[in-house]
């Protein structure tokens, strides 16, 4: 891994090699949409324990985080924030910004319901994995898909919030297309999604084959888990 700090006008993404399809989701997939000039570095366990031990720029000491003019920014949601307002990404008016942020902001409920599910943290959580995946399926997200549906303003050939992209759409077409249709979990979650959610699903299909085909086959790989 190259000397951290070394940086002008380039973008550097620095993310776990074992976790980049997470927190740093939506993040890659932003700088690949810019075509702005950056670099996708993934570090590994042992690099990020050494990085540690040195002074070093990692706020919190938690990654993923972005570097630009050698300023140092972490938190990916706030990352997500201060790219899409550079790119012209965060709706036409406030109304639109606080439905990104509210979106954004349901990452973390995801979060809290999943992981207990796919990774149990102790004995306690596996024990209540299948009570846990069964609220999910049954109460969870069909309740959440509902609530996207009715938020989603387009019509046909149009985007979440009208007629311009924004990061809305880089929550449906990245975020969620990725937990939902991810080939290990779709046979069982996309049901759920077109039942719930039609016009949510024709939007996440048709973003994940025009907006974002080419982050789907050079950046994200299907064959890593969340």
């Amino acid at each position: 891994m190259e000397k951290i700090g070394k940086s002008k006008n380039t973008f550097k993404l620095y993310s776990l090699k074992n976790n980049c399809h997470s927190h740093s989701l939506n993040i890659r997939a932003i700088l690949n949409w810019s075509q702005l000039e950056w670099e996708d570095i993934r570090l590994s366990d042992e690099e990020l324990t050494k990085q540690l031990k040195e002074p070093n720029n990692f706020e919190f000491n938690k990654l993923p985080v972005l570097e630009y003019k050698n300023t140092f920014f972490s938190q990916p949601i706030a990352i997500e924030i201060y790219l899409a307002r550079k790119l012209k990404l965060m709706g036409a008016n406030i109304e639109d910004e606080y439905s990104i942020m509210s979106l954004l902001s349901s990452k973390n409920d995801f979060y809290s319901k999943l992981l207990p599910i796919i990774v149990p943290a102790d004995e306690k959580q596996l024990e209540a994995q299948e009570n846990n995946l069964k609220d999910f399926l049954n109460n969870f997200l069909p309740l959440t898909l509902k609530a996207f549906e009715s938020r989603i303003k387009i019509k046909e050939g149009k985007y979440a919030l009208g007629e311009k992209l924004s990061l809305a759409d880089f929550f449906y077409g990245i975020f969620l297309y990725v937990i939902i249709k991810h080939p290990l979990r779709k046979i069982l979650l996309e049901p759920i999604l077109i039942e719930n959610a039609p016009t949510l699903n024709n939007l996440m299909d048709r973003l994940a084959s025009e907006e974002f085909k080419d982050f789907y086959l050079k950046i994200y790989n299907f064959d890593s888990l969340l």
